[in-house]
């Protein structure tokens, strides 16, 4: 006989965020949410041939989308109020830092593209070794590192 999987929905996680003064609060994506932002993650993607991803182009609008789904201004009862989501055109107003800690929490608060066993880290790990190690075979700047320019 096989296990019944329960699910016992608790209230979704919201995190009260403070952005220049102004209250709102973080909330938990949806299943419609992570739907959406997954599919905008692979909108991005030009496949080539063989099906492998050949070039990526927009990915960095895939930050304050997610953050824009899920964040909401905050009530006077300090709750989300979800008839006031903030606009991504807003988000990308907010310092580069801001936008990035608060996706990162979005995805890590929803368990969005977040590595679940030992094998998805392992799986990672392979992958980035392989992106540094092309990285060092192309001579690509570090990241701080001014690139070499003809202006004189």
């Amino acid at each position: 006989m096989v296990e019944k999987l329960v699910f016992e929905d608790k209230d979704p996680i919201e995190v009260p965020v403070s952005v220049r003064g102004i209250d709102y609060v973080l909330c938990e994506a949806t299943g419609d949410v992570a739907v959406k932002f997954a599919n905008r993650k692979l909108e991005n993607i030009q496949l080539g041939p063989g099906g492998k991803p050949q070039s990526v182009k927009g990915m960095g609008d895939v930050e304050p989308f997610l953050v824009s789904l899920c964040l909401f201004e905050a009530g006077s009862d300090g709750k989300a109020d979800k008839t006031k989501p903030v606009k991504a055109t807003d988000i990308r107003k907010f310092s580069s830092k801001t936008m990035s800690a608060l996706f990162a929490k979005a995805k890590e608060i929803s368990e969005i593209d977040q590595p679940t066993t030992v094998e998805d880290i392992d799986k990672q790990i392979v992958e980035l070794n392989k992106q540094r190690a092309e990285l060092i075979e192309n001579g690509t700047p570090a990241k701080n590192e001014q690139s070499e320019t003809t202006d004189g």
